[in-house]
């Protein structure tokens, strides 16, 4: 699954919107829907090390196709 698909998934399974989870993550609602919609979009390991603290997930989990 790729990168942004999943987090995606995550984010909607928290009932989270892209606004919101942009905001936890200091970036713009924009580049989150570039995240989310384009295909092997490439996302800053800061970025992924974020993600990992707001879904409790492993590193790996974004990082692993």
């Amino acid at each position: 699954m790729d990168t942004g698909i999943k987090i995606k998934v995550l984010r909607e399974k928290e009932r989270m919107s892209q606004q919101e989870l942009a905001t936890r993550l200091g970036i713009s609602q924009s580049t989150l829907h570039r995240i989310e919609t384009i295909k092997d979009y490439k996302i800053d390991i800061s970025l992924i090390n974020k993600l990992s603290d707001i879904f409790r997930q492993d590193i790996t989990y974004f990082t692993k196709p």
